[in-house]
């Protein structure tokens, strides 16, 4: 299979995602109405069409806002300019921006009836729908996993077996609404319950996937701007279970229960160290990292060899060897070895450097050896420190590069840095 797919119509060509979302949202629709066909609806049909009004703005807001807040570095000096602030989205801010923006618009018109129960199954089969969407689009949708040696890997186009977190979280939604049916068919949740145990869920699933992502953590933060968003949805629900403010949990001791082990893995998840950046083998060679940063403005440029955009750092070597030297002094440490160690990454189209790191290690006379890790390690935590990569263009639009820069290294030392 080759990403992105692709339906052929003669001369045109339909993006399957697309086809997905169509088919997300009309069947998504059909399924509420046939449910609230069949259902004693409390709430009137104007109040209910405000409160999807106000959901529709909610989620609006919050998907753009999460979405800007994964890359906080970009805020001040957009890729593509203005449009930039328009074209990110996340699931996650959409439905914690919809939450609050239907409990607004509730808390105006006096509703107390929950309105969410009768849409979580019809999410849930529009976002399964969505998800295959995402996962037949490759690359392209930025929600492919990280790197992976597990045997189920898919290569998504770019050469590297990754974990399919798009088919995760489809099984992830069909276990969940089974679960939902049956306890439903056990006993009649509460008034509200299913559209929490739905969103607690979700939210904790996302928390959990987000380690095997290819997204940096916020700088010091340590995890990523979705994470403390999940972080935050479900400390309210989880704080309103145990202070019993959420009206019914008494009255249901299955998911009473159910807030314990939910409290636990909060903690338990908030104690977990990062874990994005990795270091893999594959067939290609070796990584430092497998961490990629996805920048909107850039998904659909080409990436093209350095040497055909001009891409070599904008300073010369001897200001690089410098750099580097004074860098390796720090700590008064020691090195050792000669050869060559060399970084190959991808510089997008605003002249970030991507984190996802290939590294190779050779001796004088070129063969395959491994430097001390220290060494190595130290060399990449420099190479970081360069910010100032060019802004690449090819036939007057701005591309993203393949570029990489070797270290030459004797007795420990850098001596020259190529190109």
């Amino acid at each position: 299979m080759h990403f992105p797919v692709e339906l052929v119509l003669g001369a045109a060509r339909l993006p399957v995602h697309l086809l997905c979302e169509v088919l997300a949202y009309t069947l998504g629709f059909r399924l509420y109405t046939h449910l609230r066909t069949g259902h004693a609806d409390r709430i009137s049909d104007a109040h209910r069409q405000w409160i999807f009004v106000g959901a529709a703005a909610g989620a609006l807001f919050g998907s753009r806002l999460l979405g800007l807040l994964e890359h906080p570095e970009l805020l001040a000096h957009p890729p593509g300019g203005w449009l930039y602030y328009f074209t990110n989205k996340t699931i996650v801010g959409g439905f914690l921006g919809g939450l609050i923006g239907v409990e607004l618009t509730k808390k105006h018109l006096g509703v107390t009836a929950s309105s969410g129960d009768l849409m979580v199954f019809p999410i849930v089969l529009g976002l399964g729908i969505g998800r295959l969407g995402c996962f037949f689009s490759g690359l392209e949708d930025g929600t492919y996993g990280s790197a992976t040696t597990l045997p189920w890997g898919i290569n998504f186009g770019d050469g590297i077996a990754r974990h399919p977190t798009n088919l995760y979280e489809i099984l992830f939604l069909a276990a969940l609404a089974l679960l939902l049916w049956l306890l439903e068919r056990r006993r009649p949740l509460a008034d509200g319950r299913r559209f929490e145990l739905f969103l607690s869920g979700y939210l904790l699933f996302r928390l959990l996937v987000e380690f095997i992502k290819p997204t940096a953590a916020l700088p010091g933060l340590g995890l990523t701007a979705i994470q403390w968003a999940c972080v935050a949805g479900l400390g309210y629900y989880v704080w309103g279970w145990v202070r019993g403010s959420i009206p019914g949990v008494a009255k249901n001791t299955t998911v009473s229960r159910m807030k314990y082990p939910l409290l636990l893995s909060l903690a338990l998840l908030m104690a977990t160290p990062n874990a994005q950046a990795q270091y893999l083998k594959f067939h290609d060679g070796e990584y430092l990292d497998t961490t990629t940063t996805r920048n909107p403005a850039c998904a659909k440029t080409m990436t093209l060899p350095y040497f055909a955009v001009d891409g070599k750092y904008p300073r010369s070597s001897g200001t690089l060897v410098q750099e580097a030297t004074t860098y390796l002094q720090h700590g008064n440490r020691k090195f050792s070895g000669s050869g060559y160690v060399t970084f190959r990454f991808v510089v997008d189209c605003a002249g970030f450097r991507q984190p996802m790191t290939q590294v190779l290690q050779t001796d004088a006379n070129y063969a395959a050896i491994h430097f001390r890790s220290e060494l190595v390690q130290e060399l990449y935590a420099f190479l970081k420190t360069m910010k100032e990569w060019r802004v690449a263009t090819y036939s007057g639009r701005a591309v993203s590069y393949f570029t990489y820069l070797t270290f030459k290294i004797t007795d420990g030392k850098v001596v020259a840095v190529i190109p």
